[in-house]
């Protein structure tokens, strides 16, 4: 898989059911996050599975796209749930870039 993927992210419900989102290329990101990532999206692919478990959303929760695009296009879909762990600092980081737009 070729290491330069297009990310875009988008979070939305909460209390306030603001929309925030953010797009950028990977190699933007923090090296340890943009190595968690790489590692996470290669072992999910891997499997031919979403990576995510299935999970009700609870009322007032954010709910995440993540949206890569590279040699092929991926949508995962998260909530606050069921976020994954190897990813919950790459996703405060696209909070942080979303809100300063």
């Amino acid at each position: 898989m070729a290491d330069n993927y297009k990310i875009i992210y988008e979070r939305s419900g909460g209390l306030m059911g603001q929309t925030i989102s953010c797009e950028l290329n990977s190699d933007e990101l923090p090296e340890e996050l943009r190595s968690n990532f790489i590692n996470w999206l290669e072992l999910t692919n891997a499997d031919g599975s979403s990576g995510v478990p299935e999970t009700d959303a609870y009322p007032d929760q954010f709910q995440y796209i993540l949206t890569v695009k590279g040699k092929h296009a991926h949508a995962f879909t998260f909530s606050e749930s069921n976020l994954p762990k190897d990813l919950i600092s790459m996703f405060n980081f696209l909070n942080r870039k979303a809100r300063k737009k």
